[in-house]
């Protein structure tokens, strides 16, 4: 099954803070307002494998360790998005 979403809606708006921030490598000033599309980061087959865009809740449970690490990290649901910090 795949859900088609209106990306605009679902974008995760963030300020650089003080001091500026290294993000991919790439300095961006304070004050910079910066976004990302969270489908975008949860259809990341780098990420959650060949298939992101199915839905398939045992790809948690037969990944490694590690793999379940890198999968937490890029899990952004709307309750927890207001704590994400663009200095990590």
């Amino acid at each position: 099954m795949k859900l088609l979403r209106k990306t605009s809606d679902l974008s995760q708006e963030r300020y650089v803070p003080k001091g500026g921030a290294q993000i991919c490598g790439v300095f961006v000033p304070a004050g910079t307002n910066i976004s990302m599309s969270v489908p975008v980061i949860h259809y990341d087959q780098s990420v959650f494998g060949f298939d992101a865009d199915i839905f398939r809740p045992e790809r948690w449970t037969d990944a490694t360790p590690e793999q379940v690490q890198n999968m937490e990290r890029a899990m952004l649901p709307v309750s927890s998005a207001s704590v994400i910090n663009v200095e990590t």
